[in-house]
C-alpha cells in the first residue's frame, strides 16, 4: 500500500490520532499517577513494551501507523480503541508490517541486542543523538508500559514519531543509532 493509502485508511477507520490528540500534555495529577506506575513497573520490568518491536514478537501489538516520507518518516499513533490484528494483514504485497506500522511487544531484556544490563542502551542513544520532533507528548496507548518512557522519559516520547524499524539509506543519523556495535555508543548507557 501506497503511504497515501493508508493515510486515508486511518483516516476513514480513526486508527490514528488527530493532531489535537497528539498534541496534548499531561497534568500534574497524570504525572503523578505516571510516577506510581512508574515505580509499580520497575518491580516488574518483564511487562514493558519495545515500542521497536517486530510483529513475530510476544505479545506484537500495533500503535502506530509510519506517515512522512522515507527521508522524513513520522508515526501517528493510534487511538486507544484501535486495534490491528497483525496476523490479518497477510494481503499488504512487498511491505512488511513493520515498513507501515510501529509495533510494540514485549521486552525481550538480555535476548535484544541493544539491551545492556538492565537498560535499553537503543533508548538511550535515540534520546541522546535525535532531536526531538514533537513540541509535546504525542498521545500513545502504550505509554504506561513503554520501556523507552520508564527508562527515558518524555525526552524518548518527543522523538519516538521519527523512529522506523525499517530504516532508509538515507537516513544515516537513524541508521547509526539503530546499529548496537557502534563504537561511538559502546561507553556506559546510564
Amino acid at each position: 500500500m501506497q503511504p497515501q493509502r493508508l493515510r486515508e485508511l486511518a483516516r476513514i477507520y480513526s486508527w490514528a490520532s488527530s493532531s489535537e490528540d497528539s498534541c496534548r500534555v499531561p497534568s500534574a495529577r497524570q504525572n503523578t499517577s505516571r510516577a506510581i506506575k512508574s515505580s509499580q513497573m520497575t518491580e516488574k520490568t518483564t511487562q514493558l513494551l519495545c515500542p521497536s518491536a517486530q510483529p513475530d514478537m510476544t505479545g506484537a501489538t500495533v500503535f502506530g501507523v509510519i506517515n512522512g516520507t522515507p527521508e522524513e518518516p513520522r508515526v501517528s499513533y493510534l487511538k486507544k480503541e484501535a486495534i490491528v490484528d497483525l496476523s490479518r494483514l497477510r494481503n499488504m504485497g512487498p511491505l512488511l508490517p513493520g515498513h507501515v506500522f510501529r509495533i510494540a511487544a514485549q521486552c525481550e531484556q538480555n535476548r535484544c541486542v541493544h539491551f545492556s544490563g538492565e537498560r535499553c542502551a537503543l533508548a538511550k542513544r535515540i534520546v541522546d543523538d535525535l532531536q526531538p520532533v514533537a513540541e509535546h507528548l504525542p498521545s500513545c496507548q502504550i505509554r504506561p508500559t513503554c520501556r523507552w518512557y520508564e527508562e527515558r522519559g518524555s525526552a524518548a516520547c518527543l522523538r519516538c514519531p521519527q523512529v522506523v524499524t525499517y530504516v532508509a539509506e538515507s537516513m544515516r543519523p537513524l541508521a547509526r543509532i539503530a546499529m548496537p556495535n557502534d563504537p561511538e555508543h559502546a561507553a556506559d548507557i546510564s
